[in-house]
């Protein structure tokens, strides 16, 4: 991936910002706020956004090219291939501590592995791919975890599935998973972890008054290693520089921000799309 990109207009740059960089930062980049997210769900901010970059990729793709976003370039790379690479070369030379980032992240996660670099990245990521293991196939996953997702999916069958069920089933998920079956109904920590990541909307550069008490939790379940969770196998491992607890947070945060949104868009998709569900069945 190198050459001389192209560039998207100044006009394409304003819209981009518009649609896509703007609707971001005020929904929240860490933790979703429920008012802008219910208005820009009513709008279609997404499915305008998907079909702004979709035209800029048929203009100016199906390589890499520079967008304006506020008053910067970026430069928006799409195509598997050139992701593949950039994530490939993390963190050098592709780095992923832009400013906001770690400004923001340090409200939660200050020792993230995503926000590290050099020697401290490198012992974060030793400890990340020791205790996680992602060359695991599928099908060797702990019997802990699929049991887990099996009771999730049980828990959530044969009625009506709304927002706050599965957000709430998720997150139970999201505890036992990573803590362990005794963390099942602690939402103490997943209330703490949500005040963190809505001050790190505010991008304090610093961990929020939360925090102490937030990170003194999982080293408590990470001190009882329970056998089929992530704080078992975590626990097996040599710490890493600032404690197994802090790269912890991270795989939390990844699942709390993302998964149950994920299912549910599927769940939807699924709903007005009857061969596709009947697949899937």
């Amino acid at each position: 991936m190198a050459g001389d990109f192209p560039h998207a207009s100044v006009l394409e740059g304003i819209r981009f910002t518009a649609q896509i960089g703007v609707p971001n930062i005020v929904q929240g980049l860490f933790s979703k706020r429920e008012l802008p997210v219910k208005i820009a769900s009513r709008v279609g901010t997404d499915h305008l956004g998907y079909n702004l970059v979709e035209g800029l990729v048929k203009s100016y793709g199906p390589g890499p090219f520079y967008v304006r976003v506020a008053k910067d370039e970026s430069l928006l790379v799409h195509h598997p291939d050139d992701l593949k690479f950039v994530l490939g070369g993390s963190p050098d030379p592709f780095a992923s501590d832009p400013e906001p980032k770690v400004k923001g992240m340090a409200a939660f996660q200050p020792d993230a592995l995503t926000i590290s670099s050099g020697e401290l990245w490198a012992a974060r990521r030793q400890f990340a791919d020791a205790a996680l293991r992602p060359d695991r196939p599928m099908a060797k996953l702990p019997a802990s975890l699929v049991r887990v997702a099996a009771d999730t999916a049980r828990e959530l069958s044969g009625k009506p599935i709304h927002w706050q069920d599965i957000d709430e089933a998720f997150l139970r998920m999201i505890r036992r998973v990573v803590l362990g079956d005794s963390a099942a109904e602690d939402t103490r920590i997943t209330d703490l972890l949500g005040e963190l990541m809505a001050q790190g909307n505010k991008m304090p550069g610093e961990p929020g008054p939360q925090y102490p008490e937030f990170i003194a939790t999982i080293e408590r379940y990470l001190q009882k290693a329970e056998p089929g969770s992530l704080a078992a196998d975590a626990a097996k491992v040599p710490a890493p520089p600032g404690g197994a607890a802090g790269q912890m947070v991270h795989w939390m945060f990844a699942l709390k921000a993302n998964e149950a949104a994920n299912v549910f868009r599927a769940l939807a998709a699924l709903a007005a799309h009857p061969e596709q569900q009947r697949e899937a069945r």
